[in-house]
């Protein structure tokens, strides 16, 4: 019997995958039976991708059911007790430059957020990211500050504390597993669920654009509602000279990506050049997103030299 209670298109997904269930756990075939399940009859090649999403979701169907532990550890804890003993027994597999780690990660993300078969939390995944986030106070829960890289922990720590709002540190590209936290903790946390703000800061380019982006669907994918999203790191932010001097020409592996950004957002001087967002001094970001939060807040701030008073 399945594991999951899919629906008809689920189902119809799953078999064009060419994913289903197994009454052998995967990990026992021998090399003889896997090959004979997971090669191409027209090129005889091992299906890789399909082998790994079939120990994927062997790996949490089977979890969920109850016939197998649960992951309880992070996405590589899900490679090295699923996948990897697979792949070992195929010499053929081993010898090619395909990255079992990503594809792992690849056929989660595929069950998880565009099939909605089951929640990361489901397999007791653990949530790498959890000392980036800083969950709203109550005084402006609808407002989200969040930024690229880690190196904004504690400029956003100070933010949540000051503003009363949620602020999160995405540490690169959004992760599906990280936003389902999220969401999580604020629905725990808060008695209502308001429309949210967002306000990112992000790379000015079309890498950190896209990082803006994948945030806020995802968090739509959660079931939180992106009211209005704020990019504060634009050119308007720096100095003319600073224009000049810390701008960078925007890599151009992905032309038609680049061509996009510039017509949405003009680069500088109409020119396909980024900045970074370490680039702005933090006592002006500090400025800015004061600027930029004061129409939207709803409740006092706390003042940062003495954080027992009100201003």
């Amino acid at each position: 019997m399945p594991a999951l209670n899919l629906t008809r298109e689920q189902e119809a997904a799953l078999k064009k995958l060419r994913v289903r269930d197994f009454e052998q756990d995967l990990r026992t075939f021998t090399a003889k039976q896997l090959r004979a399940e997971f090669r191409a009859r027209s090129s005889g090649r091992m299906m890789a991708r399909t082998l790994t999403r079939n120990a994927v979701y062997q790996a949490a169907t089977w979890g969920i059911e109850g016939k197998a532990p649960k992951i309880s550890g992070n996405l590589r804890s899900l490679y090295y007790q699923w996948v990897k003993p697979i792949v070992a027994k195929l010499p053929e597999l081993l010898l090619t430059k395909t990255d079992f780690y990503e594809l792992t990660s690849e056929a989660l993300e595929l069950f998880v957020g565009e099939l909605h078969l089951f929640k990361y939390r489901d397999l007791d995944l653990v949530d790498e990211r959890w000392e980036n986030r800083f969950i709203s106070d109550g005084r402006n829960p609808h407002l989200l500050l969040f930024a690229e890289k880690n190196g904004f922990v504690q400029f956003l720590q100070e933010a949540a504390r000051t503003y009363g709002l949620t602020s999160v540190a995405l540490g690169g590209s959004p992760s599906h597993l990280s936003s389902e936290y999220l969401a999580a903790q604020l629905k725990e946390k808060l008695k209502t669920l308001e429309p949210l703000v967002l306000f990112g800061i992000t790379d000015y380019d079309p890498a950190g654009a896209d990082i803006a982006r994948a945030f806020a669907q995802q968090l739509s994918r959660q079931g939180l509602q992106v009211k209005e999203q704020h990019e504060l790191i634009t050119p308007k932010a720096f100095e003319v000279f600073e224009l000049k001097t810390l701008r960078f020409s925007v890599p151009k592996k992905s032309p038609a990506l680049v061509t996009r950004w510039l017509k949405a957002t003009g680069g500088i001087e109409g020119k396909a050049f980024g900045l970074e967002a370490d680039a702005l001094p933090k006592a002006r970001l500090s400025a800015l997103v004061a600027q930029s939060l004061a129409p939207f807040l709803r409740k006092e701030i706390t003042n940062r030299r003495d954080k027992g008073t009100k201003t």
